[in-house]
Parts: structure tokens; sequence; C-alpha cells
């Protein structure tokens, strides 16, 4: 499970670390003074990159999902898959020149993979769950 080090001052979360429980008690200096930080369990559900502290109406700290947080990892994640669509794009180039000495069905299937490269942001809605063309042999 994984826990986060809020700073209660700031509610800032500094570092998250892995654990069955909370480790407070084995962490020294100001991580492990309970009057300038808690650490809390990450909520099953919640991804530990994309958390926010905040106080409760009845002064405890809870972590919640942070929409920034979640917007950047989204759109990194959005940029990575583009870069990786182009890189395959580019690496397939060579199908298309004149001098290839390709079948017109390996042509053909050449084409087909890159359309299908080309499109494959088309209606996706999440970056994670990309389905990859198969290239041909």
């Amino acid at each position: 499970m994984s826990v986060a080090i809020v700073v209660l001052e700031t509610l800032a979360t500094p570092f998250i670390y892995e654990a069955e429980e909370p480790q407070q008690g084995n962490w020294s200096g100001e991580w492990g003074n309970a009057l300038i930080a808690v650490h809390v369990k990450v909520p099953e559900g919640l991804d530990p990159q994309c958390i926010m502290a905040v106080r409760a109406d009845d002064g405890t700290i809870q972590l919640v999902e942070d929409p920034q947080k979640v917007e950047a990892k989204t759109a990194q994640a959005w940029q990575e898959l583009r870069a990786k669509r182009n890189a395959l794009l580019t690496a397939s180039d060579w199908t298309r020149l004149d001098d290839v000495s390709l079948t017109d069905e390996q042509k053909a299937q050449w084409a087909e993979y890159r359309a299908a490269l080309r499109d494959v942001t088309k209606g996706l809605e999440d970056p994670a769950r990309v389905q990859w063309p198969e290239k041909p042999n």
C-alpha cells in the first residue's frame, strides 16, 4: 500500500512510500515529528501520483484526487502516445519509397498499417487503452 507524508502546515505531500501501515515512528527528523507531518494511507483506487491532502471538517487529513495532477498526467500520456505513433510511422516510411521491392499485397498491408497508426487516436478517450495495430511481416 502507498503512504503519503503530509506536511501539516501546508498540506503538501513531499514523499510517498510503500508499506503495510504508516511508519511515522520509524522516521527521524521532521517527517517523524507528528507536530510537523502526518503519514496517511493513500486510499485504494487513487493514483499516488495524483493526490492532494485536504483537511476534513473534523480536522483530520484526507487524501483526495487532485484534478490538476490528473490532467497533467493524462496530457503526458497523450503526448507519449503521439510520440510513439509518430516514431512508428517514421520507422515505416521506407515502405513508401519507389525503389522498395515489395509486392502489391505487401504494399497494401503496409499502407493499411500506416493508416491504422494515423487513426489510432480517433475516438480514443483514454490513452492507456490504445490498441496498436499489428505491424506487417
